[in-house]
């Protein structure tokens, strides 16, 4: 999902090209496990969080390549 700025759970879901069926709880999840990486950061927004990406996408790349090297 191509997207900027902060997105919702339902928006994240509604982004996402759907091959099988996913579910909200199962966004969520994800996306708190995400959180709790270090991966995205996230802002309470009345009751939902909206979550952003913690790094650009090829900052993330570089450093995700550097990891994987690192373990070889």
């Amino acid at each position: 999902m191509a997207t900027e700025g902060p997105r919702s759970v339902r928006d994240v879901l509604q982004g996402i090209d759907r091959d099988r069926t996913l579910v909200y709880t199962t966004i969520m999840t994800v996306l708190d496990k995400l959180h709790r990486k270090g991966w995205v950061q996230r802002d309470r927004h009345c009751r939902a969080y909206h979550y952003r990406p913690s790094q650009a996408l090829e900052e993330a790349a570089t450093d995700a390549g550097r990891d994987l090297l690192d373990h070889l």
